[in-house]
């Protein structure tokens, strides 16, 4: 199953599989030939000596086929170009040492580690587990051997989601290692976190981070974005930001802009929410139209509308920013709130075209009752009422007849004031219209008849 939290960390396991990679080479241990070793083993506080059996003849020449059928070498000890492995020749030949009689501890031991080699080469994670599980069962094994094949048990186990095994593995063998290295303890932290235990995660990935500092190694990027996922689901967010800041110095890539931006918003420094999604735009990092409509949404609410509706504008011209009704409107916005009346014309007639219903039209209307043509008022206003879904119609009205009293249209400005008054909110300002009309009605008949006489 694809771990989809892993995913969208983009979070490799930090370790590498395979049996040249492991930490320890299957091979390795060939060296130890048929004579005995020495081994010493941590037990308390103090150390005890043991004899440590040695691999037979037999078998060694057997593991050393093996090796061959799967990492061979030439006489310089480099790698065959172009080799391909016979992983079921190498599989026949354990199989027949698996069936010999009298096997000591070091034989099995082999016998196992070159079992799990064999199937980590063929990327078979279960069998391989199985493998050195076994190893772990032998009595009186090489105590060096099995520590090391437990801390590889630990990392199959990450690699199949086993992630409860890995802790409990790491548990024993910490128990037993020397020098743990800062990779087991980030290992053992991203077992926790992977299970969403984020409090028993924190330690071993600042550990391991630590770690790395003090044996003068650079922590790894994808560490650092472990531990600040840890820290923001803590709800520790001065410590996530803390974090995305030493990402952005050491790596000042785009994901680390945008969450710069977000860590302030989210701490209510506005302000400073604006300045790095600025400062990820002047970079040339914002190329979604979610993200520059974010950045114009954000000049919009500090009063920077002439910034937002370049934005919007630049967005929209380079095909980064999506042309629906509500970009259009937005970019409209940011012209109106600049006073920029003639150039919010077109974007918001845009999204008045695209819109559901007649509020845009309306709103395009007051525009160009601004901008003192009535004219194309009462076009954007009879849209508006046709297309309908108003909240107001009685504010379209009133402004349509004030349009057509303008443009001296006594007759169809009275209609206008009385569809106004149908509606309470409108009532007293439509009648007053209505009385003022009528009145100029009647001064202009007197007029006309003063004349004709």
């Amino acid at each position: 199953m694809l771990d989809v939290r892993r995913l969208a960390l983009r979070l490799p396991l930090i370790f590498a599989l395979g049996g040249a990679m492991l930490a320890v080479p299957a091979a390795s241990y060939i060296a130890l030939g048929p004579s005995a070793a020495t081994a010493k083993e941590q037990e308390g506080s103090g150390r005890r000596t043991r004899k440590v059996v040695a691999m037979s003849n037999k078998v060694l020449t057997k593991i050393q086929e093996v090796n061959q059928l799967i990492n061979p070498e030439d006489e310089e000890g480099k790698k065959k170009p172009n080799f391909k492995p016979d992983y079921r020749k190498a599989l026949a030949i354990l199989d027949d040492i698996r069936g010999w009689d009298n096997l000591n501890s070091a034989d099995l031991t082999q016998l196992w580690n070159f079992y799990g080699y064999v199937y980590i080469s063929m990327d078979d994670y279960p069998r391989a587990i199985r493998a050195y599980e076994q190893i772990l069962k032998i009595p009186d094994a090489d105590p060096r051997f099995q520590n090391s094949i437990m801390y590889n048990l630990a990392q199959l186990y990450m690699a199949t989601e086993q992630y409860k095994k890995t802790i409990s593995t790491l548990d024993q063998w910490f128990k037993v290692a020397d020098a743990p290295t800062p990779q087991a303890y980030l290992l053992y932290g991203q077992a926790y976190y992977l299970l969403d235990d984020f409090r028993n995660a924190r330690q071993p990935v600042e550990k391991a981070i630590e770690l790395a500092k003090e044996r003068g190694e650079e922590p790894q990027e994808s560490w650092y974005q472990l531990i600040r996922h840890i820290y923001y689901e803590l709800g520790e967010k001065e410590k996530a930001l803390d974090v995305v800041h030493i990402l952005l110095r050491n790596w000042p890539k785009k994901i680390y802009w945008l969450q710069l931006s977000s860590m302030y918003g989210e701490l209510n420094r506005e302000k400073l929410q604006l300045s790095a999604l600025e400062a990820a735009y002047r970079n040339g990092h914002l190329d979604q139209s979610k993200e520059l409509e974010n950045l114009a949404q954000l000049y919009l609410y500090h009063g920077v509308p002439y910034k937002a509706a370049k934005v919007m504008q630049e967005g929209m011209r380079a095909g980064l920013i999506e042309k629906d009704a509500d970009n259009w409107e937005l970019l409209s916005r940011g012209w109106l709130n600049a006073q920029e009346y003639e150039k919010a014309v077109e974007p918001l007639r845009q999204a008045a075209r695209m819109s559901d219903d007649g509020e845009l039209y309306l709103r395009l209307a007051q525009v160009y009752s601004q901008l003192d043509d009535n004219a194309k008022v009462i076009e954007a206003l009879e849209l508006a009422l046709r297309k309908g879904g108003l909240r107001r119609p009685d504010d379209a009205y009133v402004l349509k007849g004030m349009a057509e009293f303008e443009l001296d249209r006594l007759s169809d400005a009275r209609k206008s004031f009385q569809q106004a008054a149908k509606s309470k909110n409108s009532r007293k300002l439509a009648q007053t219209w209505i009385k003022y009309i009528d009145n100029e009605a009647k001064r202009r008949e007197e007029i006309r008849k003063f004349l004709e006489n």
